[in-house]
């Protein structure tokens, strides 16, 4: 096999053109020739790279062999991946809901107004696709209930010796929470921390004493509830409303309606009777021993 340029190559500027040859070494047969010249095989020699280039690719991109690609992410390295993106958005979720509660809080204890739930939900919720669920919302409801009573139980563990002594509340003059009612369950500490009343139906509901409301709320067990916290550290809580008519973060006085008894306009809540709780310092203290209902 030769490479030779052709004979009688006219001199000038024409092109040199080249010649690939196979012969038989005995007989001096050609067995297989090729012309070519500089510029084409230049070009065909781009042409195969990009070919090749192109296969290569459609190779690893196309076919399970891009697996074999070291550090490429398999079905279980994606799977892993969704799920800790999964995990950041409830985390970053969380700590949102606790900066709103943190604020909140700040709010009631320094005396500034507080933020409304209605409006904490809003705030929760402004992302750009998607909305807090009904479900998320029962839960920042009872999780800040919690929170609120565990901030109470704090407070009461650093200024009492004895959380469980009788408050010193014989001073103050309470109002009534609701006329007519008549108590049917006792005040119990540990297993019955209120009393129940029972009252007619689409009565009016007052707050005991002067303060601001702290927590609006409604659940299918106590249909609609209202917490105020008044001064020296002392919460009244008033449970199975039948609707509301204060919002978290109004000022009340004494005596001021703040709800209306009767059964939840959906019918969940049926019995007519008033959930009433009295916390002083983080714990709960017996109203029948500072009204009289």
């Amino acid at each position: 096999m030769a490479k030779v340029p052709q004979e009688n190559a006219p001199a000038g500027g024409r092109k040199r053109k080249f010649r690939l040859a196979l012969y038989d070494e005995l007989t001096e047969d050609h067995i297989w020739k090729f012309h070519f010249t500089k510029a084409g095989i230049t070009v065909s020699l781009i042409a195969l790279f990009v070919l090749l280039s192109f296969l290569i690719y459609a190779l690893i991109a196309f076919t399970p062999v891009r697996t074999l690609i070291p550090g490429y992410p398999d079905e279980h390295t994606r799977r892993v991946a969704a799920t800790n993106a999964m995990k950041i958005d409830s985390l970053e979720y969380e700590i949102r809901k606790w900066d709103l509660y943190s604020e909140n809080l700040r709010r009631v204890l320094s005396g500034e107004e507080t933020l409304r739930l209605d409006s904490l939900y809003l705030r929760l919720s402004d992302r750009s696709t998607s909305a807090v669920t009904a479900e998320q919302e029962e839960t920042l409801r009872q999780e800040e209930t919690l929170l609120l009573e565990d901030v109470r139980r704090a407070e009461a563990r650093e200024n009492a010796s004895d959380p469980s002594a009788p408050a010193p509340l014989e001073g103050l003059e309470f109002f009534t929470p609701v006329a007519g009612g008549v108590v049917t369950g006792a005040f119990e500490r540990s297993s019955h921390p209120y009393v129940e009343i029972t009252v007619p139906s689409g009565a009016s509901v007052h707050a005991v004493l002067e303060g601001t409301v702290i927590l609006t709320d409604w659940d299918d067990e106590f249909g609609y509830s209202i917490a105020i916290q008044h001064a020296g550290d002392l919460v009244s809580i008033y449970r199975r409303g039948g609707s509301l008519t204060r919002h978290a973060g109004d000022a009340v006085r004494a005596g001021t309606p703040i709800a209306l008894t009767g059964a939840a306009t959906d019918g969940a809540v049926t019995e007519d009777h008033l959930i009433f709780e009295l916390w002083y310092r983080g714990s709960a203290v017996d109203p029948s021993n500072y009204i009289s209902f």
